[in-house]
């Protein structure tokens, strides 16, 4: 008994130890997955926020992490690493790393090359504290990453040997046309085509055989120079026999070809410049990164990752980190890849479907032509319905008609009359008989104020309008014996205004009488008015469409001159220049590529507000300190010279408004007056009465010419023709305004400055 009751104790113990651990286990997976409380995501991108495919980009992710079921709360960071240095960009992903500390981010993504770098060598503590994934990189900084044992993510390698396969197998034997820079990016591209070119035994670039050997430098083209220093790669010859020079250089605009051989172009580079590079290209362009594809950039094809599988792949390792993953476990992987071709772009270039291989996945492709020959059928069998269908019908109205003309030899003389009756306001069956007396239904009298009787022809006369009498003939030889003649003149029956009304009229052989209707057309005339004054104002749109494309033109081709210009006396080899003329052109090509930029900004803005797509976003805020940040962000673009004052009322004001957009419009009146004041003073400020707050921007400048006033708001309007600037700020401001529902009031003389006056309805309250 003893034993046994020490074995039954024994066995409860035992199965309490088990029920325990069970409830532990699911204790600590669902406090594992919990997913109730929000992680925070922290996305950095390279480029800037409009860039094509990053809209794309973070709905991915978003819509990958609600399949997950990961709760996630994302905040977006863009580098725009195309406009700074790398000093400048370790500086702003300091400050961006800086901003979201607070806020205790539960993991980074990085995407690109360069995103990557700068977010390693910047230097931040945090970098070290959260795990961090990166995705869409060509060239890991492996030696960076030495440093990181908490960043992990997945390499887009590069393969030119697949691309060289995806060309050749749709254009056969073809020119390869490239364009690579000097950055590091660059180089690390140049340096990977030539070791793959080797191994596929091409060896002739731009119809030129080269040896790279220590500090030897390399010819792209005739403008592009590339150093590689102490790398050495023995032996790099060409037998042009055997490449038969399958890549080299052509010039980009102009497409040249040998023999008729086609010629395409590769892009091994993606940044600010190429970006739309490919739609000016003379060739169909592919590349060998994804960036771009599929997002209307001009690229046709190419060997590379989705960016829906990559988001995909990165989207499962950051779930797998939120949940408890460890980096170390996550090794630097390179993503799989397909060959691509974006099917818009293929018919663009004319390259039929017939040509792309079938180990291409094709994207943007139409339903349509996807299914062509399912299509095709339902066509055929939707036209032979039609077809059936039509003929019954014809069948249905000749049978119809064939009975309606039985029926209407029939009809006499009283019943085609009164077939003309309609029922409706302002339309009226009349009779003329062989006496030319008017005789109308009872409606039209009791309408018009008078007595049913008939009227005598020459007394109707005084009805109509003086100018339409010698067109109001009733003539037999005139009707059409198809269709019915008619008459429209102004008529004035009882309430002494003309309206205009027309006469619908038929000639009965028989008794030798006229009968018909008469209606109120003068909805009709008024719409008729209304379409030619509409007319009008599209020739008037169409007129100013054309001035604004021609002051375009004239905007855009300035500073493109200019950069073309001193870009090639800057190449150019034939040119002998000290290093202070080449920094003096490098600094005029930068304030020209700076004009052109903010024109394009400026045409961007003032589409986007005209057509409606920059909704107002209504916050309220305190206006006093709202005009003091203005004051701080822009007093370091005031010239010594110039005082730069601010003029805030002691109460300070709360208004509720979009403040962007009011933003925008004062730094645009602030630019204004510093492009016209060369001494005194700007100052902004405010003050409100009533209803109305009143934000001026005034300068002691050269002041506004009265004539001029009424004009400086329109587009491209430059008071100045030499003063920088694109003629837009302005008119953006009036757009601005308008959209805000506030007024801009001008107050100028010509040599003692001006004062631009934001009129803004509020409601009053004060803090």
């Amino acid at each position: 008994m003893t034993t046994n009751h020490q074995k039954s104790l024994g066995l409860i113990i035992i199965s309490a130890i088990m029920l325990a651990l069970i409830i532990s286990f699911f204790i600590f997976n669902s406090k594992k997955y919990d997913n109730t409380s929000s992680k925070r995501i922290f996305i950095i991108h390279s480029y800037e926020p409009n860039y094509p495919s990053y809209s794309f980009t973070e709905d991915l992710i978003k819509k990958k992490f609600k399949e997950s079921g990961e709760k996630v709360e994302v905040r977006t960071f863009y580098l725009n690493c195309e406009k700074y240095i790398e000093r400048e960009e370790n500086s702003l992903m300091k400050k961006a790393l800086d901003s979201i500390t607070p806020w205790k981010p539960n993991l980074i993504l990085v995407f690109d090359d360069q995103a990557t770098y700068t977010l390693m060598s910047c230097k931040h503590p945090l970098v070290k504290q959260l795990p961090i994934l990166f995705s869409g990189v060509n060239y890991p900084n492996w030696k960076l990453l030495n440093n990181y044992p908490n960043i992990t993510g997945l390499q887009d390698s590069i393969s030119y040997s697949a691309y060289f396969k995806l060309i050749k197998d749709i254009f056969g034997y073809c020119y390869v046309n490239v364009w690579l820079d000097r950055t590091y990016l660059g180089r690390k591209a140049t340096r990977q085509l030539l070791v793959e070119m080797r191994k596929l035994n091409i060896r002739e670039f731009g119809g030129t055989a080269y040896s790279l050997g220590p500090n030897e430098t390399f010819n792209i083209n005739d403008t592009t120079r590339f150093n590689y220093g102490k790398e050495d790669f023995d032996n790099f010859h060409v037998n042009p026999v055997l490449t038969r020079g399958l890549v080299r250089a052509e010039n980009f605009f102009n497409e040249t070809t040998s023999n008729d051989v086609p010629s395409v172009f590769m892009e091994c580079i993606r940044n600010f410049v190429t970006n739309n590079l490919a739609y000016y290209s003379a060739s169909p362009t592919f590349s060998v990164i994804n960036e771009g594809f599929g997002f209307k950039s001009g690229i046709v094809g190419g060997y590379f990752t989705p960016l829906t599988i990559q988001i995909d792949n990165l989207v499962k390792d950051a779930v797998g980190v939120l949940h408890g993953t460890q980096i170390k476990d996550l090794p630097i992987r390179v993503t799989p890849k397909k060959y691509m071709i974006d099917w818009r772009e293929a018919r663009r270039w004319r390259i039929p479907k017939s040509a792309i291989p079938n180990y291409c996945q094709i994207i943007n492709m139409p339903i349509t032509e996807r299914y062509k020959t399912i299509f095709i059928f339902i066509y055929a069998l939707l036209g032979a319905l039609v077809i059936s269908i039509t003929f019954f019908i014809w069948y249905l109205y000749k049978k119809e008609n064939k009975n309606k003309n039985l029926v209407q030899k029939e009809l006499g003389q009283n019943e085609r009359f009164l077939s003309l009756a309609l029922g409706g306001d302002n339309v009226f069956a009349f009779k003329i008989d062989e006496k030319k007396m008017f005789l109308f239904d009872y409606d039209f009298y009791a309408i018009t104020g008078q007595e049913q009787h008939t009227i005598p022809f020459d007394k109707f006369l005084e009805y109509i309008y003086p100018n339409d009498r010698p067109r109001f003939i009733f003539k037999k030889e005139r009707i059409d014996k198809s269709l019915n003649n008619s008459i429209q003149c102004r008529c004035c029956f009882k309430d002494k205004q003309y309206r205009w009304w027309e006469f619908r009229y038929s000639f009965n052989e028989e008794d030798k009488t006229y009968s018909g209707l008469c209606l109120n057309i003068q909805r009709s005339k008024r719409t008729e008015e209304e379409l030619i004054l509409a007319r009008k104002s599209a020739e008037e749109s169409d007129r100013l469409k054309s001035t604004f494309i021609a002051n375009m033109s004239h905007e855009i081709r300035t500073p493109l001159n200019a950069i073309v210009g001193f870009s090639n006396l800057i190449v150019s080899d034939e040119s002998i220049m000290s290093d202070n003329e080449k920094d003096n052109f490098l600094k005029l090509i930068n304030t020209n590529c700076d004009l052109l930029l903010k024109l394009i900004n400026d045409i961007l803005d003032l589409s986007r507000y005209e057509s409606g797509q920059a909704p107002l976003v209504i916050d309220s805020f305190n206006l006093n300190e709202f005009i003091s940040d203005i004051y701080e962000t822009t007093k370091n673009r005031i010239p010594q010279e110039i005082d730069f004052l601010k003029e805030l009322p002691e109460v300070p004001l709360r208004i509720e408004t979009d403040q962007h957009m009011l933003t925008q419009l004062i730094n645009n009146l602030i630019s204004n007056s510093i492009k016209f004041t060369n001494k005194g003073f700007i100052k902004i400020g405010y003050n409100y009465e009533d209803k109305y707050v009143n934000i001026f921007v005034e300068d002691s400048g050269v002041g506004i010419p009265e004539a001029n006033q009424q004009t400086i708001f329109d587009r491209f309007n430059k008071l100045n023709q030499f003063a920088q600037g694109t003629g837009l700020g302005l008119a953006i401001c009036k757009i601005i305004a308008i959209q805000l529902g506030a007024q801009i009031k001008l107050n100028s003389e010509e040599g003692s400055g001006s004062c631009f006056t934001i009129i803004l309805p509020f409601k009053t309250t004060q803090l």
